[in-house]
């Protein structure tokens, strides 16, 4: 498929998250349908932020764990950029989104965009008596703490964003499930289970069986996994890097 084909794209990211791939989606010929199915706010405000910072031991080595921690802890990267700590990015995007910040990360995964794959650099092998501060959301994964804890690391959890439940009008769901039932939407773009999660519960039960007939487009290993068992039965689109361009090609196919 090298067009959309008037293709409706649903895309449940944060409001101020989905300028670009709705452009995309448009450019393609597809017809982005936008149901912000999270929200995120900063858990403190930035003084704030920099007093929990501040408590904490220096680290040798800060971690970044998504492009949502970069800029939520945008004044705690400006402090360890000034105190020339070593910074990690969880993957590629995040990575461009700090340099951005003049934050150049001095550790990126050279595959994949997951803790597990950052885990696999050499400079995560020996741990042993180093310092690492991790930003990231509440609630996050704790695979990369305890792998590196494991590995003689002493870790401190820097949260500088929270994700939340939606809280949409009636009339806007059901505006949303109309043109879906009348065929309007095809693909369902979302990037994490809490997202993918927090749609299921937004939507009523004829919603939810919409959404078990669309085809889900993700970057991410776990949403596909979360997808087969909320009884999605049409493959998962896995776009092969984490990235709006990725997407698009994933539903172009």
């Amino acid at each position: 498929m090298s067009s959309l084909n008037g293709a409706g794209v649903l895309i449940t990211r944060p409001a101020h998250q989905s300028g670009e791939l709705a452009r995309l989606v448009e450019k393609a010929g597809g017809v982005p349908v936008l149901f912000p199915a999270i929200e995120i706010e900063p858990t403190v405000s930035a003084s704030q932020l920099l007093s929990r910072f501040h408590a904490l031991s220096r680290p040798d080595l800060a971690i970044v764990i998504s492009s949502n921690a970069e800029n939520y802890g945008e004044p705690v990267l400006g402090e360890l950029v000034a105190q020339n700590v070593r910074l990690a990015a969880i993957g590629p995007a995040t990575a461009k989104t700090m340099q951005h910040l003049g934050c150049r990360p001095g550790i990126v995964p050279a595959s994949g965009f997951n803790s597990e794959a950052l885990l696999a650099e050499d400079e995560f092998r020996d741990m042993k008596g180093r310092r690492v501060l991790i930003l990231r959301g509440e609630g996050g994964r704790e695979v990369l703490g305890d792998t590196l804890r494991q590995r003689d690391a002493a870790v401190d959890y820097l949260e500088v964003y929270r994700r939340l439940l939606p809280q949409p009008g009636a009339g806007e769901v059901r505006k949303i499930e109309s043109l879906w039932a009348e065929g309007g939407v095809r693909f369902v773009a979302t990037n994490s289970v809490e997202t993918l999660d927090n749609l299921v519960r937004l939507l009523s039960p004829d919603g939810q069986r919409l959404l078990r007939a669309s085809r889900i487009v993700t970057i991410s290993e776990q949403v596909v996994r979360k997808a087969t068992q909320i009884g999605i039965a049409a493959p998962s689109l896995l776009a092969r890097s984490p990235n709006d361009p990725a997407m698009l090609e994933a539903m172009l196919g």
